[in-house]
């Protein structure tokens, strides 16, 4: 077993309130998932291995709720008090704005001037690499300047997280939504059931803003910019 893989699950634990863990691997086999089963974790709860947007997850996931003590019981009224009181501690964050909607091409070059006339964008032909997304990006801004920005993702190699996508006919990817904070934000986000599938990281095409991947309940991919 990966000691680096049960530091992760511990550590995901510690942010998903001790319920469950989500680990996204480039490469996950039924060898490793079946070593995960024989850990001390599998008394715990169960794995699963899935794909989600071509991205392949494992969760791991208590069959039980953790508590410190387990003889504590509590009243119905406590109960829905302490809901009420994580519910307001976790309300969504008041500034949340669309910043751009992402669309995957095969070349930023080629599709660039269709998309210019179809939505009447303009685009400043720069093109940027992430080197740990693996993408090119641009953005093609629309005629009102409050409009959300347009970005092509083109691939930057055969093993890019967007390549499978394009395979499937590209298009339409994401949303990506401005958050003031985005820990408060991601916490927000795990606790109405979305899974973040890519933790906080600082992106080239943002001048070094984080951001993170997540994917709603109605498998809707979203990406969220750290302001």
């Amino acid at each position: 077993m990966n000691p680096l893989l049960v530091i992760h699950i511990l550590r995901s634990l510690a942010r998903e309130g001790g319920r469950r863990a989500f680990i996204e691997a480039a490469e996950w086999n039924e060898a490793q998932l079946s070593s995960l089963r024989k850990t001390p974790f599998q008394l715990m709860g169960w794995a699963r291995k899935s794909t989600i947007f071509h991205r392949t997850i494992v969760c791991w996931a208590r069959t039980k709720p953790y508590s410190r003590d387990t003889n504590i019981q509590h009243s119905g009224t406590e109960r829905g008090r302490m809901s009420n009181e994580a519910a307001e501690s976790l309300r969504p964050l008041d500034h949340l704005k669309l910043h751009h909607i992402g669309f995957v091409v095969s070349s930023i070059q080629q599709s660039a001037e269709s998309f210019e006339r179809s939505l009447r964008a303009t685009w400043d032909g720069n093109i940027v690499l992430d080197p740990v997304q693996n993408v090119y990006v641009a953005f093609l801004q629309g005629l009102n300047p409050t409009d959300p920005s347009i970005e092509l993702v083109e691939p930057g190699g055969p093993e890019s997280p967007v390549s499978q996508f394009l395979k499937r006919g590209g298009g339409l990817h994401h949303l990506c939504y401005e958050v003031k904070d985005l820990e408060s934000h991601l916490a927000f986000c795990r606790s109405v059931g979305t899974i973040i599938i890519r933790p906080p990281v600082p992106a080239v095409a943002f001048g070094g803003r984080r951001i993170a991947w997540a994917v709603t309940k109605k498998k809707l991919l979203v990406e969220f910019l750290e302001c």
